[in-house]
């Protein structure tokens, strides 16, 4: 019999995108994350990494109007949370969005 082998990269999984965790559940996993790591999370910005919970009408609401269409998903693009990334914050002890993102500006 075959051996399964899963491989990824786990530093670069993505919470949101990879292991599904959204809207009040982000929030529920942040908290968590934050309290049992003892990890300072003054200057983290939940809105930098996750969409919000639900359906957004503004969306619809944009679709005939391309130039406010485009501002608007400019807007709201978010930066991937990588487990990488919470790494690095536990190593920190505190979120530091410049040094986990690894920014140079």
């Amino acid at each position: 019999m075959g051996s399964c082998r899963l491989q990824f990269d786990l530093c670069n999984s993505a919470i949101e995108d990879d292991l599904h965790i959204t809207g009040d559940d982000a929030v529920d996993f942040m908290e968590k994350f934050f309290d049992k790591f003892d990890v300072d999370y003054q200057e983290f910005e939940f809105q930098r990494y996750f969409n919000g919970e639900g359906f957004n009408p503004l969306k619809l609401l944009l679709l005939p109007f391309p130039s406010f269409r485009r501002k608007f998903q400019n807007e709201v693009e978010k930066v991937p949370l990588t487990l990488g990334m919470l790494a690095k914050g536990v190593e920190l002890r505190k979120w530091d969005t410049e040094k986990i993102e690894g920014r140079t500006d």
